[in-house]
């Protein structure tokens, strides 16, 4: 009896393997739907994914840029960092033309397009500018970093900056006297409009109205792309040069279709910068 009855007991065990049995197919069919889900979830951050993968919109400073965490007060003064180096030109009609390096300037409006220059009354180009009432701001490059610093140290009573340094003055539309620097990939010609006294320095505040370019900072279309010019910023006494492509106006906010092309067409417009 006792053999009969492990037999019957390991017949009434079978039924529960072929239920096991029966069981593995159902685990077999739920595997694509595993697969497809792993499948989804890869696809989904995909559009997103790829164009956020060299432009990341960080939640939180790193701790690298919060350094110590602690801020302290002191003493004000002008810290506003970056700004653009500039070369402004200007000039008496029967003199030579001069340039000096400004930094202190700035887009004020755009209908019509302004900019602002401040100049210490000091300064030999403050009288060019407040007698003939036009200057060039030239933008320089790379190229004209020593040259830019010269024209901040150098006095035009000292040296004529345009043969000292083998720049070549150009006409400007729309101006008189005052004479572009042919080898700037940028010029905007000046009418002064308005004039300021803050204390030690006179804001300028004047109408572009003419602009050479270089041509080959021009696309098909004819849009400009001074991004490709290689151009300077000043920090506090140092100079340095624009560093590597971050983002487009919006890109905060831009949908992933939108940042995917976008970051398709910066690779190739940055990628000989």
């Amino acid at each position: 009896r006792e053999e009969g009855d492990d037999t019957d007991m390991k017949k009434a065990e079978r039924p529960e393997k072929k239920l096991k049995k029966v069981n593995s197919p159902m685990k077999k069919a739920e595997r694509p739907e595993k697969k497809s889900e792993k499948a989804n979830s890869k696809r989904k951050p995909t559009q997103a994914g790829k164009a956020r993968r060299n432009i990341k919109l960080s939640q939180k400073p790193s701790e690298a840029a919060q350094g110590s965490g602690e801020r302290i007060s002191m003493d004000v003064g002008n810290y506003l960092a970056p700004v653009p180096c500039c070369m402004l030109s200007s000039g008496r009609p029967g003199e030579r033309p001069n340039i000096m390096t400004v930094a202190w300037c700035g887009t004020v409006n755009s209908k019509p397009p302004m900019i602002s220059v401040s100049i210490t009354k000091s300064r030999y180009s403050h009288d060019l500018v407040s007698e003939t009432g036009e200057f060039v701001l030239n933008i320089p490059d790379i190229t004209l970093a020593k040259a830019c610093d010269y024209c901040g140290v150098k006095s035009f009573r000292e040296v004529d900056k345009f043969a000292e340094l083998g720049l070549t003055p150009e006409a400007m539309e729309g101006l008189d006297v005052a004479r572009a620097i042919k080898e700037a990939p940028l010029s905007l010609g000046c009418k002064l409009r308005h004039t300021l006294e803050l204390g030690s320095h006179d804001l300028f505040i004047a109408e572009i109205v003419s602009l050479r370019v270089r041509a080959d900072l021009l696309d098909k279309k004819g849009a400009l792309h001074l991004e490709k010019a290689g151009l300077l910023a000043y920090v506090h006494g140092q100079y340095f040069a624009l560093g590597k492509w971050l983002g487009f106006f919006g890109w905060s906010v831009a949908a992933p279709s939108v940042l995917t092309r976008r970051q398709r067409e910066s690779r190739r417009v940055y990628k000989k910068s």
